[in-house]
């Protein structure tokens, strides 16, 4: 009778909670910014790469304002890549991107994400930005993709943003010299 009684509480157990899509944290190995001149030309790519400690270094002129938008690559075992940041749209409640600058870097942002980019609560998750060299200076610009964190800011930080909980899908770090 126990092993019955077992049996029928393990069949009538089910967890609806569970979601369809499970998201993979580890899918992000190689992290691009295109940088882009206000108008949208003169693209210029910085790599970044898991495993790194910092991406490729990215140079910008004093005074300069510049579009920076993020592509984050899902390299499968079979060779192909994946730009996943139509994941992260898809799922935008669920992400968010906090953009960290070195105290010595003289950097401005400001977040420019369109409707598909912007959660339910108004909060731009960032993957589109304008960025401003504002005074020859340098150091480290940090991009930090959040899995589901239980709150966010994105005005935080003077628009750098502010994120609480959540999982790290992906953190890259480059290094910026103002000229």
């Amino acid at each position: 009778f126990f092993g019955f009684f077992l049996l029928l509480l393990f069949s009538a157990c089910k967890n609806d909670d569970i979601p369809a899509y499970i998201h993979d944290h580890e899918g992000i190995h190689d992290f691009i910014l295109e940088r882009t001149d206000l108008n949208g030309e003169n693209p210029v790519y910085y790599h970044f790469s898991e495993g790194s400690n910092l991406g490729d270094p990215i140079n910008l002129e004093s005074g300069v304002s510049y579009n920076l938008e993020i592509v984050a690559l899902n390299n499968h075992d079979n060779g192909e890549e994946n730009n996943i940041i139509g994941e992260l749209t898809e799922a935008v409640e669920e992400h968010f991107i906090l953009y960290t600058k070195s105290n010595t870097l003289d950097l401005s942002l400001e977040r420019n994400d369109d409707a598909s980019t912007t959660r339910n609560d108004g909060s731009r998750i960032g993957v589109k930005t304008r960025i401003t060299a504002e005074s020859i200076s340098s150091g480290n610009l940090q991009i930090e993709i959040k899995h589901q964190p239980v709150e966010v800011d994105d005005t935080a930080n003077q628009n750098f943003g502010s994120a609480v909980g959540g999982a790290t899908d992906v953190l890259a770090v480059f290094p910026v010299n103002i000229n």
